[in-house]
């Protein structure tokens, strides 16, 4: 196909940093690469600006935080390499009961950098995270033993704050910190680095897992290859593919499904205000899918969140999954700091937010069992739920609808929306039957019996 081209080989953490500072805001940055395993190193700690980008530090597997993070992920049930998302969310429910004997295997020796203790670990036992006789030992535990629920809380809290620790060690300090590598997609981890006080800014790439570093390779290439100097920041993640209102007719149609062709944006706005308004819930399909692990407004489901069983319903109805794990706010862009505490990663649901103490009663449903939210800002133009604002007379405006001053939505996993509707859901399929879930395309309004039964679902409480 391209019988002229050029193959350029990029190292797997070189991509990651590259990933991380190339379109992030700074002009010069320390860079924090750190994940499981990648061409023998695990992480490393670079110094960047316009001329370079050099590590200047370098972590080789198997002394992985984030190897260790999954580890402790499979003894409590989860699958490594696949659910350590839970872990983090599951954190926030336990006490870090465990944190020092974390911490003594993280930093062997009481080291300032990760070098894990491999006296903990027995690859003779490799269900469980494969740890050894002295790691249960050390945490009051037996081999094989069921975990209650608040020790399975306590071990996640403990993993999480240890890891936290070790990691800001390594980090250090600084003016700019750029962060990217599979550790990075814990916005727990990523909050606690942006809130230390170590670093003025803190920027993560949203796809910061290895799709992220398919976009390191080519500025890698651009810069080191061609010799360019252009810089490109990310402004949002709409890259994948998109279906025109035809496209969407014939699925429908062939599918059997009744459905209301809406010829304006307002039309379609009205509609899912009123459903939402009667805490029904709205899937929400328009333009382009997202790039990476996250939904972040083009692909979601919409709930009430002035529901106060909007999460248990999601949870237990929709998604059938556990019922400690949340769903994000999306709030437009201008208004985020209204309402959170929250800094530039919640463009890209990267980070957690800190709720505002005011609005902490409107936002019980959502809140992550204390003060906290996932946080989406999300730029009016992108979003249809609050595009109008800007065009229509205040009282007229969509997110307005329900007396607040904003339309709150929580997506789940990668979601968007902070207005009267919470947006959940992971990162949906290409596919344009997904949008069939149940109601919002972009120009359709669709009703069908499955629509029914979640309806009917949402309302069980």
């Amino acid at each position: 196909l391209f019988p002229k081209a050029r193959i350029v080989m990029v190292d797997h953490h070189t991509a990651h940093a590259a990933s991380a500072f190339y379109p992030s805001p700074f002009e010069e940055a320390r860079v924090l690469t750190l994940d499981r395993v990648g061409d023998m190193r695990c992480g490393a700690l670079w110094e960047a600006d316009a001329s370079r980008l050099d590590p200047i530090e370098e972590i080789y597997a198997p002394d992985s935080p984030a190897a260790f993070y999954s580890r402790v992920s499979e003894l409590l049930g989860f699958r490594s390499g696949a659910e350590e998302h839970k872990v983090q969310w599951l954190s926030v429910t336990g006490q870090p009961a465990y944190h020092d004997v974390f911490l003594e295997i993280l930093a062997a020796g009481g080291r300032q950098r990760p070098q894990l203790d491999h006296d903990y670990f027995d690859m003779s036992r490799p269900a469980r995270g494969g740890f050894s006789e002295r790691f249960y030992s050390a945490l009051g535990l037996k081999y094989g033993q069921e975990l209650t629920a608040t020790q399975r809380a306590d071990l996640a809290a403990s993993v999480q704050s240890a890891v936290e620790e070790i990691v800001l060690r390594l980090a250090g300090e600084g003016k700019h910190l750029c962060l990217a590598g599979g550790l990075m997609l814990n916005s727990i981890l990523v909050s606690a680095l942006a809130n230390s006080g170590r670093y003025q800014r803190v920027w993560v790439q949203p796809a910061a897992g290895n799709a992220g570093t398919s976009i390191g390779c080519a500025f890698h290439a651009w810069r080191h290859v061609f010799h360019r100097s252009e810089r490109t920041p990310v402004r949002n993640l709409f890259l994948g593919p998109e279906y025109d209102a035809e496209q969407i007719k014939q699925v429908l149609e062939n599918c059997k499904l009744g459905f209301q062709y809406l010829l304006t944006d307002e039309r379609l706005i009205q509609a899912a205000v009123k459903q939402l308004q009667a805490h029904q819930i709205v899937a929400w399909f328009q333009g382009r899918m997202e790039f990476g692990s996250r939904a972040l407004g083009n692909r979601g489901i919409l709930a009430s969140p002035l529901n106060p069983y909007s999460t248990e319903n999601l949870n237990i109805y929709i998604k059938r999954r556990e019922p400690f794990r949340k769903f994000a706010a999306s709030v437009p862009e201008e208004l985020a700091s209204e309402y959170f505490e929250c800094g530039d990663n919640a463009r890209h649901l990267a980070s957690i937010s800190r709720v505002r103490e005011a609005h902490r009663g409107t936002f019980e449903a959502a809140l992550h069992y204390t003060t906290f939210a996932i946080v989406l800002a999300t730029i009016a133009d992108v979003f249809a739920l609050y595009r109008l604002r800007r065009t229509q007379p205040r009282r007229a405006r969509p997110y307005r609808a329900w007396g607040y001053p904003w339309v709150p939505a929580l997506y789940v996993l990668a979601n968007a929306g902070v207005a009267a509707a919470l947006l959940w859901g992971r990162p949906l399929e290409c596919a344009v039957g997904v949008g069939l879930l149940a109601a919002g395309l972009p120009f359709y309004w669709v009703f069908s019996r499955r629509k029914a039964r979640l309806a009917q679902a949402a309302e069980v409480k």
